[in-house]
């Protein structure tokens, strides 16, 4: 349990600093059945949508009053993984999904959720059209070639297949899109 709060606190720290605002993960774990409570708050979303009573332990009702967030802020006062949520992600994973491996978010007011898998795989996807160093290094001693060494090799969170043309990295082809906040759109499920 404390690796998952840890990963998810991690996470969504990241995640916020990325969208250039602050992150206020609960400090302890709530259990799922806790009811809401209303807490007199001054708490903007990066999403600029402001409840300023509010506290919410129940997911969907967070989501619809947030609009979207990358992570839960300081108004979700439930558990860090919602029943609701760690339930369609153990449905999918045939019972596999640990409650450490699963991430949630709002979007558009909806609830999403992604598991991990202890990988990269819920994180923001890499867009970004320069290579790294690794995949330049790869082209530069090796021929013609459409996968520069996969995903291990040009990074997890690519969202491109890169190869190699005249010893210059250069992309092959999209694997994946992203959704309106930067996010892989096949890792993440609408609750």
């Amino acid at each position: 349990m404390a690796r998952g709060f840890i990963l998810l606190v991690l996470v969504g720290v990241a995640m916020s600093a990325s969208c250039g605002g602050t992150s206020k993960p609960a400090s302890t774990a709530r259990s799922v059945d806790s009811p809401s409570v209303t807490v007199p708050s001054a708490t903007q979303t990066p999403s600029g949508v402001s409840d300023s009573t509010s506290s919410f332990s129940d997911a969907a009702a967070y989501c619809d009053a947030v609009g979207t967030i990358d992570a839960p802020d300081a108004r979700w006062m439930g558990a860090v993984v919602p029943g609701s949520v760690r339930d369609a992600a153990r449905a999918v994973a045939d019972g596999a999904a640990d409650t450490n491996d699963v991430l949630w978010r709002c979007l558009g007011g909806s609830v999403f959720w992604c598991v991990s898998f202890g990988t990269n795989w819920c994180p923001k996807g890499d867009a970004g059209m320069d290579p790294i160093q690794s995949v330049r290094d790869f082209c530069a001693r090796s021929g013609d070639t459409d996968n520069a060494g996969g995903r291990a090799v040009a990074g997890l969170a690519t969202i491109y297949q890169w190869g190699c043309r005249g010893g210059v990295p250069a992309i092959s082809k999209q694997l994946f899109t992203t959704d309106t906040q930067g996010f892989v759109e096949a890792s993440w499920h609408k609750l």
